[in-house]
């Protein structure tokens, strides 16, 4: 099972749906594969996580390499089952640590 967030650190509703998904990313590290990603440089990116204690890992997009999904326009997310399928989809920021979700994925998980 993939999530998958496509942010920008200058984004000030990317900045607030990273604690979210922090706390998802803490719950299921061990059980759910994590692609936050983002088209920024490298240094900036890595002091805004310090800055605002985030541990989850960053995927860097390089610009012009075709994806799977689209994250032209920043937040967007998707969760993916074991056979790559699109579970939830949303444009904008959402609360990623809520029990809805929850609930999905550990169903998926026993699948």
């Amino acid at each position: 099972m993939v999530f998958i967030n496509f942010w920008r650190s200058w984004m000030l509703p990317s900045e607030a749906e990273l604690g979210s998904i922090q706390k998802l990313y803490d719950h299921y590290k061990d059980r759910v594969e994590f692609y936050i990603i983002t088209n920024e440089d490298r240094e900036p990116v890595e002091k805004f996580m310090q800055k605002k204690g985030f541990t989850f890992p960053v995927t860097y997009s390089i610009v012009g390499n075709p994806m799977p999904v689209d994250g032209s326009n920043p937040p967007q997310s998707y969760l993916l089952d074991r056979e790559g399928n699109i579970v939830v989809q949303k444009e904008g920021v959402a609360d990623w640590d809520n029990d809805g979700l929850k609930v999905i994925i550990d169903k998926l998980l026993v699948k």
